[in-house]
Formats: structure tokens, sequence, C-alpha cells
């Protein structure tokens, strides 16, 4: 079995923070060499790339998982200043605080949102990219029924009352959306109450719905603006490796595989399936995800 439990115990010498534009981004860290920043997304933190971190470390890698902006310990920001220009800022100041010229990054859901956001803005900073469970649906796919079902949360969370129905009863919509995200993984229970413990920290809720309602708030500083507008239209032009589960939420894989991708990408591009994974396959195939990506890492480019 190659499932991947994440417990929160790490020793105080394995864990750090740098300031980003006035937020303090904390991390996880351990090994040593060539640096590799491993972002996760939503509802998640950091712990859960742990197992990826030590695999990396084991490999000859200084490994770092951050808590994304807005994910406790790391510092809030206005609402504004969630979209994925100051995210990837975040990363560039971590490879800065670390005292690295470069890093290879690997993100998952809004991490690789991030990583992808850096390596497009900042690719002279960025030697290769790993995004896993992210996938770009060309004009047509972003029509589909399948696919619009699949990111129906989207939606939800714009609303007012997303706030209540996350809270509510200890946070059970995380639970069921972990379970239903990956619905071939029996979710241990250390994941969830690790996640749930981020989620009761004050602010992280709200902050982490700011990642999605910021689209929908004007960037008020012109660069970022015009920041924001080169993330969106690509391409990314760093090395990189796309990993995607046959079982994540209805629409991603077909928009995964489909045509709206390859153009994204103006350096080399690999695509990978991981059969019988859903969305969160690095702890759900972590044997096959870990090597895939050292395999990659490693591979001369």
């Amino acid at each position: 079995m190659s499932h991947a439990t994440c417990s929160p115990a790490l020793t105080d010498g394995m864990r750090g923070a740098v300031d980003a534009d006035d937020v303090e981004i904390h991390y996880l860290k351990r090994g040593s060499g060539p640096l590799v920043i491993c972002s996760h997304g939503f509802p998640d933190n950091a712990f859960t790339f742990l197992p990826l971190v030590d695999a990396l470390a084991e490999a000859g890698f200084t490994a770092v998982a951050p808590y994304l902006r807005g994910y406790a310990p790391s510092g809030a920001a206005p609402v504004d200043q969630y979209h994925t220009c100051y995210m990837a800022r975040d990363l560039i100041a971590l490879i800065d605080g670390l005292g690295f010229e470069h890093a290879i990054l690997v993100g998952h859901d809004w991490g690789a949102q991030a990583s992808i956001a850096a390596s497009i803005l900042f690719p002279e900073r960025v030697t290769k990219l790993v995004a896993l469970g992210w996938s770009r649906p060309d004009a047509a796919q972003r029509l589909h029924y399948e696919y619009l079902k699949g990111i129906w949360h989207t939606f939800f969370f714009q609303s007012p009352s997303a706030e209540q129905v996350l809270a509510h009863d200890d946070f059970a919509f995380i639970e069921a959306w972990w379970r239903d995200a990956s619905r071939n993984w029996d979710v241990p229970r250390d994941t969830i109450e690790s996640v749930k413990r981020t989620f009761r920290q004050p602010g992280v809720l709200e902050a982490a719905l700011a990642q999605y309602r910021c689209r929908h708030v004007p960037l008020r500083d012109p660069q970022r603006h015009a920041e924001q507008a080169r993330i969106a239209a690509g391409p990314v032009p760093v090395p990189t490796l796309l990993m995607h589960g046959t079982h994540d939420r209805e629409g991603r894989l077909d928009a995964f595989v489909g045509d709206g991708v390859p153009g994204y990408f103006s350096a080399a591009l690999t695509r990978k399936v991981v059969e019988g994974a859903g969305h969160f396959l690095h702890l759900e195939k972590a044997a096959e995800v870990n090597r895939s990506i050292i395999d990659f890492i490693l591979a001369q480019s």
C-alpha cells in the first residue's frame, strides 16, 4: 500500500518563516541540497506534503512545505491580495529567505496555481515545475455540465453563507470534501484532524475563501493587475510535469488530457495520469507520485 498519513510531529528546528510583502510565510523544512518547495491547496495545510518532503530529503534535496498566505501560522492579507500574483511572490520570498537563487516548485490545487504563476512571472528563479490536481479546460469544456459540476464550489464560495456552512459541526464540510474528492481512499483520521486544526485558527476560513473570492475583487495595484493578466495568458516557460488522478472530481480529467493544456506551456511538458487516484493523489498514491516527481526532477532537461 502506498497511502500516506500526515503526523503533525515535527521538531522546532524544522520550522521557519520568511517575510513576503508584509505577510509572514511559515514553512516546514527537511533535508539539504537543491531547493524544492511543495505548496498545498484547499482545504489543506503544509503537513500533508510531509510524505513527499521526506522522500525529497532522502533523495538529497532541501524540501520545504509552506503554509499558503492566510493559512495559520502564516499571516493573512486583505481580500484583494490572494490573487496568484501575490502567492507567486510568496514563493520567491521563500527562495530568497532560504538563501537560494532558484528552486523547483511542486504544487497541488491552489499550490499548483501559485507555482505556475511564479514560473510565468519569475522563470529565471524556477528550474522545474510539478503541478498536481491541476487542469485547464478549453473554451468548450468550460461550458460542459460535467466540468461545471466538478467546480460547483467556486460558485458556492461566493455566497455570504459559505463561512457558516463550512464551519458548521466542527468543519464537517471539510471532512466531507476530502472524502468526496478522493472517493476510493479511506482518508486517515489524523489527516482530517490536522486540516481541521488549521481551519479552527482565527481568520483561516476567511482567507481560504478569499482565494476564490478575490477573482471578483479588482486589483488596485496596476503592476499586480498586469502580472495577473500575464498569468492568465501564459505560457509557462519552464519544464513541467503535470499529474492528475483518474478519479478526481467530474470533468477535471477531461480538461487535463484535453487541448486546453499544451498551449499554456512553451517548454517541455509531461502529462501523467495516476490510475485510481482522486484529487489528493500525492497522499493516495504516495509511492508512485513521489517516485515520478523525483525522477522528473533528476532527469536531464
